[in-house]
């Protein structure tokens, strides 16, 4: 008798081509990409689903553009080499979002400046800060950096970006500052 046990799934992901994490929940802003990778590699199939019409047959499927219509519960079901199936559920949430330049708790101190800028910002913190983006006024994310160390640290845009008004938006766990600039 062939007594077959169904195998245990491990959820490793990548938010914004950071780095692999393991868990089975994330919390992520609007415009955030998250890969899965779900294990054991030696499996027949996977078979993904989740809100917003969700559904993927790969091992490690993206989601792209995130937005509170794509929050909630993704499953993974598995088959594994010896025809047993196994499932687990990794849950995307909001994140929260703050005021504008309304502090984290533990006060961190941070500049930015200058306001208005023209081809550069420089971003002052005590503290390392997970991402940063510029945010145009409709939601578009113009520009992303993953890892901020604490000090002085200069971003030069990448393309020349139009004149207007933008959110500087850092993020670090699950807390989101934004700051509005203008670009001239």
């Amino acid at each position: 008798v062939n007594i077959n046990t169904p195998q245990t799934i491990t959820i490793n992901y990548i938010v914004n081509g950071g780095t692999v994490k393991t868990g089975n929940a994330e919390k992520l802003c609007n415009g955030d990409a998250i890969q899965f990778d779900a294990l054991p590699l030696n499996s027949k199939s996977w078979n993904w689903s989740g809100p917003n019409n969700f559904t993927s047959t790969i091992r490690n499927p993206v989601v792209n553009n995130f937005s509170s219509a794509k929050a909630g519960n993704y499953r993974i079901d598995i088959i594994d080499l010896n025809g047993c199936s196994s499932n687990s559920n990794f849950s995307l949430t909001n994140c929260v979002v703050t005021s504008l330049n309304e502090e984290y708790e533990g006060k961190i101190n941070l500049n930015i400046y200058p306001n208005p800028a023209k081809d550069h910002i420089i971003i002052e913190s005590q503290s390392s800060m997970e991402s940063f983006s510029i945010v145009d006024i409709n939601g578009v994310t113009i520009q992303n950096q993953n890892f901020i160390e604490p000090g002085l640290t200069k971003i030069v845009f990448n393309d020349p970006i139009k004149n207007g008004v933008y959110f500087i938006v850092l993020k670090n766990l699950d807390k989101v500052l934004r700051y509005k600039i203008v670009i001239l």
